[in-house]
């Protein structure tokens, strides 16, 4: 929590009010839900550890924020190890996320 407060995630901007800063209907979206006692909100990111679509140097600062963020959050829990330790225990048969994703599962393989 210490390195998040210092890189102040209670205030990741967000995208739409940036310049440089995609949104997208297709492709992954990355949301950050911030609850404290004086702040609760979201924001999200679309395609936000792409280097296809942000590349150097035009990164938008509030793209780069929130990239460190993700950094400082998977560093401690790993977000795609999670992932695919929570696929790992799903039965076999198709299952559908992010609201378009379908994925079917067979033989512990995806």
């Amino acid at each position: 929590m210490t390195n998040l407060i210092k890189n102040n995630f209670e205030n990741i901007p967000k995208c739409d009010e940036n310049d440089g800063c995609l949104i997208g209907l297709d492709g992954t979206t990355t949301f950050f839900n911030v609850k404290t006692n004086k702040i609760e909100k979201s924001q999200s990111y679309w395609e936000l550890e792409s280097d296809y679509y942000y590349k150097e140097p035009n990164i938008p600062n509030s793209v780069r924020q929130s990239r460190k963020i993700l950094d400082l959050i998977n560093e401690q829990f790993d977000l795609k190890v999670q992932f695919g330790n929570f696929t790992s225990r799903l039965p076999f048969g198709k299952y559908i996320y992010s609201s378009m994703i379908m994925e079917r599962k067979r033989k512990n393989v995806w």
